[in-house]
């Protein structure tokens, strides 16, 4: 990069910044920087272009307006500079307009009318607010155009004889200075449109995201009072029993199932807690008797399967080696998951199977239930936050936590894959694949 383009750079913010220093309002800020910006694009695109025009023609009528225009651009700062806003917009739209009917006169066969009207009106609403200010210059833009349009008919104004090379030149420049002057004035537009849209999809997500934040806490809120109050009611008849004499074994295993899945849907909404606000734990790695550990998993959730009447099988591949490395909590939460959710979803009297095999540098462990199975269209959402099918018979947590949370736990801490297949009437089965460590 030259040594002096920083500088360059430097020197051009300082013109757009004349006068904006006590300013306060957005939209006079944005205006007296425009003001500027345009004042400065037609000091410089006059000199080189007008000298361009001149050059070919060696008109005087063309040197002396470019001489006239070109000082005249510099005024609108200078009432920046001296706080008088309005004066200078006024002033640089009304040189613009002269240039553009003195010029389209002149030039009739180079200059398109249309555009240089299109300008105008372009930098009208970009430069005014004040509804008679904006009326006043939508007149001039109109005489402007009116007077072109009709000097083609009456030619009361001789535009200049051009030879062929000099007509592509000049309007070559014409078109060159129009489409600088558009840029200039219609970028701060689309950047602040394109600022405006971005604002308004994020204020939208944001609002979706609280909406769904509302529901899910009614709902956990909901549940978790349920769970506190299934527990309260079953210890107080486990008391009762006990006082009597009574066979309480069956209500035991209730009170016991009835806080393994209160413990799971703690678990589940302090990890969404931590998602949710960017803070991850460490993963601990420990030594797992991988068979003894499933099946002591697998026993804690016997009891909600058997009280449905299903069965949970586990099948250990033979080339599974007795102890891996893994997060023992973390792997502990994820199977948890898959395990409580194929129980709520399979059909009752059915079977789970647990499967664990190795699969190159992985191992691979699924959960297949016999359910209902999953719509085609819903495959991809069933990991989305707060998705869940509360219509479904057992699904009486139904919040949408837990595959949200696995999904977070074998991809983003464990550093695996999961992934999901279902056949409608047939059921679902959950593959994760974590990386292999044999101990």
């Amino acid at each position: 990069m030259p040594p002096y383009y920083p500088s360059l750079i430097t020197h051009v913010r300082t013109v757009q910044n004349i006068g904006t220093e006590s300013i306060k309002e957005e939209d006079q800020l944005r205006r007296v920087h425009l003001v500027n910006t345009i004042s400065l694009a037609i000091v410089c695109l006059t000199f080189v272009i007008g000298m361009s025009f001149f050059l070919p023609t060696r008109k005087a009528s063309i040197l002396a307006p470019v001489g006239i225009e070109f000082f005249i651009s510099f005024i609108p700062m200078y009432l920046n500079h001296k706080k008088k806003y309005v004066t200078a917009a006024l002033l640089i739209y009304l040189t613009l307009s002269m240039a553009s009917l003195y010029f389209g006169l002149l030039l009739r066969t180079v200059v398109e009318l249309q555009s240089i009207v299109f300008l105008l009106l372009l930098i009208n609403f970009r430069l005014f607010s004040e509804p008679l200010i904006r009326r006043v210059c939508f007149c001039i833009a109109i005489i402007v155009l009116v007077a072109l349009e009709a000097n083609q008919y009456i030619l009361y104004v001789e535009p200049f004889a051009l030879s062929e090379p000099s007509f592509i030149v000049i309007k070559t420049l014409f078109f060159f200075q129009l489409f600088c002057l558009i840029v200039i004035t219609g970028a701060p537009y689309i950047k602040s449109h394109d600022l405006s849209y971005r604002l308004k999809r994020s204020l939208k997500k944001e609002e979706s995201q609280s909406n769904a934040k509302s529901v899910f806490i009614r709902n956990v809120s909901h549940e978790i009072q349920g769970s506190f109050l299934g527990i309260t009611k079953m210890s107080q008849s486990l008391r009762t029993g006990i006082e009597n004499h009574l066979d309480v074994r069956s209500l035991a295993d209730e009170l016991i199932e009835a806080c393994h899945t209160y413990k799971r849907m703690l678990v589940n909404l302090l990890e969404y807690a931590k998602v949710d606000a960017g803070v991850s734990d460490s993963v601990c790695i420990s030594r797992i008797d991988i068979r003894a550990y499933v099946s002591k998993i697998i026993g804690v959730n016997t009891y909600a399967a058997t009280d449905k009447g299903v069965q949970i099988h586990l099948v250990v591949s033979d080339e599974m080696p007795e102890f891996i490395k893994s997060d023992e909590i973390m792997l502990m939460q994820v199977l948890n998951n898959l395990l409580t959710n194929a129980i709520k979803f399979t059909r009752p009297n059915s079977n789970i199977c647990v499967s664990i095999e190795r699969a190159g540098d992985c191992f691979r462990i699924s959960v297949q239930d016999e359910g209902a199975g999953i719509p085609e269209e819903k495959l991809k959402s069933v990991f989305n936050l707060f998705v869940t099918d509360r219509n479904a018979g057992d699904n009486r947590e139904g919040v949408g936590l837990g595959l949200f949370i696995t999904k977070h736990l074998v991809e983003d801490l464990l550093k695996g894959a999961i992934t999901v297949k279902s056949q409608m009437q047939t059921g679902t089965c959950f593959q994760v694949s974590l990386p292999f460590e044999i101990e």
